[in-house]
């Protein structure tokens, strides 16, 4: 058979089908939808009622029933519409308002509930109290305590004994947070009432409150089997068993959620909890940040997504997911201890070390995480931060040696001699810890106590003789009394002992590099960095032998053998060589390809900002200044960088609020004050200027800008000799740019022109490259000096050749002096790159004119004309043309 009888026969069977099937009139469709609700079959319910709307679609029997069955089925969202529109077509009020009361109730639509009680007067007894429970509970929800009391105790006043009044009360016992006598009733009204699913949820909302999950979770299903599509409290039903540690249950529930509704926020939020639960950090991850995506704002959310990214040490995005939610975690909160761990890993030390700080509830348990802590900002000079850190874990354990240790040398890297007496209650509580004797001797010899000491070294050497450290403290003691030979004879005996010791090989470094044997020094360097390649110190002494005796090749290509992309250390050392070896390119490459950013500090930053400003690519300067001051924004030499560098930019706004900032951290800072006066003059606030420059001047600051101030204000007061000399003083300190630009300007408004070209000839002679000047320069000199301006123009566009406002100028000049072939070119560029612009129209068109392209310089001067042009010389040149082509 071919295809074509095939397809013909199906047709006719359906219709012959079609045919033989008698249509249910709409009574039967009413009857049969009935009959499925008593089986409380709601599904074939709905499909015979939308039958029967479809039929007869204003039917307010029909539309009142199918939005009966949507209530039951909990889908109440169309049960809202289809009651609403049944009360369109004209259905008894009666009927509709106790349904439309539950409806909205569940919508959580309070309003439009309380609107219902107003209405509801003439209703039956039972049907009224429906109406005021339910508003009661509303109010309830929506934390209004006396409007639900009101409405229940009016329910009740019509009878007590009615099941939606015992509801009612059973509610408000629960809003006091009487759960247990609450259940009581509730468990009584369902022995009368076992289908009363009002009461089934309330039950489940109070056992949950009572904290026993499990029975909540069957509570809920219980519901849940009257109203399934009720999705609201279905995830009541999976908090609860995930709350009962029943997970599999919970997500074979939350998968079915998702099938339906791949985006609901909530669910995805269940499903990265359970995932969490499992150890699935990158799925769980993935799903939280699709819940946050999708519209979540639970803070338990962001927290899941958090955790995971910290299990996943994603530590930016930890920090991005938790930061936000760390005002409304208690002190306590084991994940403030999380976050502060991370923001120590990301580098934000200040923040780090105010979380830990801040942590409460904390055991001896945490005295260790405390400690590991606090190393970590002594390691990143963070040496206050470190200090309070360490002082709260001596308070969790203070009878421990170590952590007496670790306060002694956080109190010694500030200079605070009781640092000493820390590591001698180490000591004390530790005598075999001989890393503390060997450090506490070292202070002993800054303090100048030698004698003290040298005590400690004899009996290193007399207890411990196997180990290296006696001698290496003989050889310090030595070599501080400039006893080199003995010096160098202990440390190698301690070398004998252990040949990798690390501070053995770094002293006897630092011995050959002061007594100038200076290849000895280089393959001790070597020799330590090949066995500790991290180690700092070692590394900037490694750089510094070789600037000294100019071996920066040498120390570069050892530490090209070294390096490890993955070492901060490693890659500060070799970049600092790059960049004295004037081979800033590869300085940068190096730190901009360095894979860590966790580990990329204020040092890192600066680093990269210096190496930027080597090659004054001021705009990446800045970006790099500024990310080195979201780790520390308190950070000194970090903010004046930032500022000089957004001076340079020529920002001055910007420079003027940083400036503030980091007055506000640094206040009284002589610098800071010169900065401030500075800027606020750049920024025409001249009268906090002066105020500032009161300050600058009663502590007698010595600073060019000092001047430049000065110069500033004479100069808006139009005191032009005054703003001269201070000018001239400024630019003798300092011959910046910005100083030759405000002296030569001075000068002009005082009509000395010839010294203010002057002024800038001589700056462009040393600085070639600055092209603002030149263009100062270029528009200062008089129409008699063209070919000067020529000249400055040609040099300006050899460095920005694109600059169509330069070659439109270097043309004018050039047509002025006859050269109209060169200045054709420079138009024709000009015309090129804007071709709208009106000052390059004008110019194109006059200049097209002088070489005879009358066609061109018509079209070219009617678009100027028409563009608004009143140049006399347009006007001229357009009726020349055109007078030519006439011809």
């Amino acid at each position: 058979m071919n295809k074509t009888t095939i397809i013909a026969s199906a047709v006719a069977l359906a219709l012959g089908l079609s045919a033989c099937s008698e249509q249910k009139s709409l009574e039967q469709l009413l009857a049969s939808a009935s009959e499925h609700s008593a089986k409380r079959d709601f599904s074939s319910a709905v499909i015979e009622l939308k039958n029967a709307v479809r039929m007869a679609p204003k039917s307010a029997q029909a539309r009142i029933a199918l939005g009966k069955a949507y209530l039951e089925q909990g889908n109440y969202v169309f049960a809202e519409k289809e009651l609403e529109k049944s009360q369109q077509l004209g259905i008894d009020p009666a009927s509709i308002i106790p349904l439309l009361a539950q409806v909205k109730a569940k919508l959580a639509k309070p309003e439009a509930v309380y609107q219902l009680v107003e209405i509801s007067g003439d209703l039956a007894d039972d049907d009224y109290i429906v109406v005021l429970t339910y508003a009661g509970i509303t109010a309830l929800a929506h934390n209004d305590t006396d409007k639900g009391q009101d409405y229940i105790g009016q329910a009740i006043a019509i009878s007590e004994t009615a099941a939606y009044s015992q509801v009612g009360k059973a509610y408000l016992a629960r809003s006091t947070q009487d759960y247990a006598q609450s259940l009581v009733d509730i468990e009584n009204l369902l022995q009368d009432n076992p289908h009363l699913s009002e009461a089934l949820l309330l039950k489940a909302h109070l056992l949950f409150g009572l904290e026993d999950y499990e029975q909540a979770a069957g509570s809920f299903a219980s519901y849940l089997t009257q109203h399934p599509m009720d999705y609201s409290v279905r995830y009541f039903e999976i908090n609860s068993l995930i709350k009962a540690e029943l997970f599999e249950q919970a997500e074979v529930i939350t998968d079915k959620l998702l099938a339906k509704f791949k985006s609901a926020p909530l669910a995805l939020h269940y499903k990265a909890q359970l995932q969490y639960q499992k150890s699935l950090y990158k799925e769980a991850k993935a799903n939280a940040e699709q819940a946050i995506q999708a519209g979540s704002t639970s803070a338990v959310t962001k927290l899941i997504a958090g955790a995971s990214a910290y299990q996943l040490k994603d530590y930016e995005q930890a920090y991005n997911h938790l930061k936000p939610i760390e005002g409304f975690l208690p002190n306590s909160h084991p994940v403030k201890k999380i976050l502060a761990v991370i923001k120590l890993q990301l580098g934000y030390s200040s923040e780090a070390a105010e979380s830990f700080i801040a942590l409460e509830g904390l055991t001896n348990d945490d005295s260790a995480f405390l400690q590991v802590s606090s190393s970590r900002l002594m390691a990143i000079g963070d040496f206050e931060s470190a200090q309070k850190l360490i002082e709260k874990a001596e308070k969790l354990d203070p009878d421990n040696a170590q952590l007496s240790a670790q306060k002694g040398f956080v109190l010694l890297s500030q200079n605070n001699n009781e640092g000493i007496q820390s590591l001698e209650r180490a000591i004390e509580l530790d005598p075999s810890l001989i890393n503390v004797d060997l450090a506490l001797a070292i202070q002993y010899l800054k303090a100048g106590d030698d004698k003290k000491a040298r005590t400690i070294a004899q009996e290193l050497i007399s207890e411990h003789n196997e180990n290296p450290s006696g001698y290496l403290l003989q050889g310090v003691i030595y070599a501080k009394d400039e006893n080199f030979d003995k010096a160098m004879e202990l440390f190698k005996k301690a070398l004998s002992i252990a040949p990798e010791n690390i501070a053995s090989l770094y002293n006897l470094a630092l011995l050959y590099t002061d007594i100038n044997k200076t290849e000895l020094a280089f393959l001790t360097f070597e020799q330590l960095l090949a066995i500790s390649p991290e180690h700092r110190e070692a590394l900037i002494g490694f750089v510094k032998l070789a600037i000294k005796n100019d071996q920066l090749i040498r120390s570069r290509d050892y530490l090209i053998k070294l390096y490890d992309s993955q070492s901060l250390a490693l890659t500060f050392a070799l970049a600092q060589n790059y960049r004295l070896n004037k081979q800033v390119e590869d300085a940068i490459e190096l730190l901009e390809e360095f894979p860590n950013e966790a580990m990329k500090n204020t040092l890192f930053w600066s680093t990269l900002g210096d190496s930027y400003l080597q090659q004054e690519n001021f705009e990446k300067a800045k970006v790099a200044f500024a990310e080195g001051l979201k780790k520390s924004p308190e950070h000194y030499l970090l903010n004046l960088r930032y500022i000089g560098t957004l001076e340079a930019l020529q920002q001055y706004s910007k420079a003027l609020t940083q400036t503030r900032k980091a007055y506000g951290v640094h206040s009284n800072n002589d610098r800071l004050e010169v900065l401030l006066a500075y800027f606020e003059a750049k920024n025409n606030n001249f009268e906090a200027a002066k105020s500032m420059l009161d300050i600058v001047k009663a502590k007698q600051s010595k600073h060019y800008l000092i001047d430049s101030v000065q110069g500033q204000i004479a100069l808006v007061n139009k005191n032009y000799n005054q703003a001269i000399e201070h000018f001239s003083e400024s630019y003798n300190k300092k011959s910046t740019a910005d100083n030759a630009f405000l002296l030569a300007r001075s000068l002009m408004f005082n009509g000395q022109q010839t010294e203010a070209e002057r002024v800038l000839e001589t700056f462009i002679e040393k600085n070639p490259t600055k092209l603002t000047i030149r263009l100062m320069l270029a528009n200062l000199y008089r129409e008699n000096d063209r070919s000067k301006k020529i000249e400055q123009y040609l040099v300006i566009n050899k460095y920005s050749p694109n600059n169509f406002t330069v070659l439109n100028n270097l043309a004018w000049n050039q047509y002025k002096l006859g050269q109209i072939d060169d200045a054709l070119v420079n138009l024709e560029h000009a015309y090129k790159l804007v071709p709208s612009n009106l000052s390059v129209l004008e110019s194109y068109g006059v200049v097209l004119v002088a070489s005879q392209q009358y066609e061109k310089a018509v079209e070219i001067l009617e678009l100027a004309i028409v563009k608004g042009s009143k140049d006399e010389n347009v006007e001229q040149g357009l009726v020349r043309a055109k007078t030519a082509l006439s011809q």
